[in-house]
């Protein structure tokens, strides 16, 4: 092998290296079944989260329910403008539940609060 060819190997598998360390750095942290069953609840409970893949709200609202939020239905007002302009949003993150827009919470929201609004049992 030459020169070039062990160096092209080099950055090819310091490449891949990288790409799993930034895959797992973004893969949310596992989640309990009861966080799960509470998110699960949130979207049989006709509960939406408004909001954006910038913000850090958002960020941190999705970080609360760690993989959980696979199971949350999430309406990014970036792809979604119609659906947010529908639903009024004026920040992010916006919580709705069953359409009814005279009730929804503005902002990050602990899970205590969310289980409240939704009728959804946590902890």
């Amino acid at each position: 092998m030459n020169k070039i060819t062990k160096h092209l190997i080099f950055i090819f598998l310091g490449l891949i290296l990288l790409t799993l360390i930034m895959y797992n750095l973004n893969k949310p942290e596992s989640a309990s079944q009861e966080l799960i069953s509470f998110a699960k609840c949130l979207t049989e409970n006709n509960v939406i989260m408004y909001g954006t893949e910038w913000c850090p709200h958002c960020k941190r609202q999705k970080e609360m329910f760690k993989s959980a939020i696979e199971h949350i239905t999430f309406i990014d007002c970036d792809k979604s403008r119609d659906l947010c302009a529908r639903a009024e949003v004026s920040s992010y993150p916006q919580w709705v539940k069953d359409n009814d827009l005279s009730s929804k919470l503005l902002g990050t929201q602990s899970l205590t609060n969310l289980a409240e609004f939704s009728g959804c049992t946590f902890r």
